[in-house]
């Protein structure tokens, strides 16, 4: 196998005989390829800069329920004193359907009345997984362009971080491959590493996700009640799951793919 060509929007071309793909979910590198190309489960996500949000800088605060972010969630993130990243997600069900920009500024005006916003940002999150190729001649995905989000929680600085560092330690044995029998069992490889890193339990949290779509904002509201009586010091998951399993039985059915 050759050198890759890459061409910049700047009209810039350079080669290379390894690339690592860590463009982001919108990428297309190896369309047409042996490769999975496509982000999975992608869903939007809006999100300000706020100044005059008053909240300790060492917290995160999380916002669930259908009104506020449909399949999703909003967050506010201290950014330094009284300046925070405010921002809204909203799952893909529901994607075209709601209007995210106004759920936003509903959101913050609601919250943070006094908030100024000074800057806006808008993106797409993949939010789903399967077990798919990952790699192949020349070109290894990482990070967003290999969906490797979390599905539930929809961070993925960890798991670009973890899947970076495999794909360098991939790239490096494929520029030593003397042959493409070696190519592609470092391709297997690479992939498999990222499937018992996060891959499997990611799979199993796209499942629950999905399940956790049909259930009633009611039923997360009396389960969080119950839990917060719950000291904090005892709140295993094998707590939470004897806490749910009689009282909140569609909750429990739908986090069963993590039992």
């Amino acid at each position: 196998q050759g050198a890759r060509s890459l061409s910049f929007s700047n009209g810039e071309t350079t080669q290379a005989k390894i690339v690592v793909d860590a463009s982001g979910p919108l990428s297309t590198f190896g369309k047409g390829e042996k490769i999975s190309w496509k982000s999975l489960d992608l869903e939007p996500a809006y999100f300000a800069v706020v100044a005059g949000v008053r909240m300790a800088t060492d917290s995160v605060h999380i916002y669930v329920g259908s009104s506020i972010a449909p399949g999703g969630y909003a967050w506010v993130f201290p950014r330094e004193k009284n300046v925070a990243n405010v921002g809204v997600l909203v799952g893909k069900p529901f994607r075209g359907k709601v209007n995210i920009k106004k759920l936003l500024d509903s959101f913050i005006s609601t919250h943070f009345p006094e908030g100024r916003i000074t800057h806006r940002f808008a993106g797409s999150i993949p939010c789903g997984y399967v077990r798919r190729n990952i790699a192949t001649h020349g070109l290894i995905k990482s990070g967003d362009a290999a969906s490797t989000i979390n599905p539930i929680s929809r961070a993925g600085i960890v798991e670009a971080l973890l899947s970076g560092k495999s794909a360098g330690l991939a790239a490096m044995e494929l520029l030593r491959a003397a042959s493409d029998k070696r190519v592609e069992k470092i391709c297997r490889q690479y992939e498999k590493s990222w499937f018992d890193m996060r891959g499997k339990r990611h799979n199993k949290l796209s499942r629950v996700k999905n399940s956790l779509l049909k259930v009633p904002d009611e039923d997360y509201n009396t389960a969080a009640r119950a839990l917060a009586a719950c000291p904090q010091e005892s709140l295993t998951m094998a707590k939470i799951f004897q806490l749910s399993l009689g009282r909140f039985p569609r909750l429990v059915w739908a986090m069963r793919h993590l039992m």
